[in-house]
């Protein structure tokens, strides 16, 4: 949980609408959160930031493993993006 509070800050400024999307999507996938609870944290948000500081708020009080699991996911996507962006790195 310490780690998800020390990058917080600048997940917040790096998140994207797709990126958000995609990591919501990996923790549905990986049983963090059910379709309801993504769906809250999409709705009830107006800006991509706060999308993403709730997100990280709703990780960190399902508990350590969760916080582990959203960390895992980031870095998938980011992996994709990155190879996607530049495909001649992979």
């Amino acid at each position: 949980m310490d780690e998800l509070q020390r990058i917080r800050p600048e997940f917040v400024e790096r998140m994207s609408p797709e990126m958000l999307n995609q990591l919501l999507d990996g923790l549905e996938a990986d049983g963090v959160f059910n379709s309801l609870e993504k769906e809250a944290i999409l709705e009830r948000n107006q800006t991509t930031a706060d999308k993403a500081r709730n997100l990280i708020d709703d990780v960190k009080k399902k508990g350590e493993k969760a916080c582990i699991k959203m960390i895992e996911q980031f870095h998938i996507g980011y992996t994709k993006r990155a190879t996607r962006e530049n495909p001649d790195s992979a």
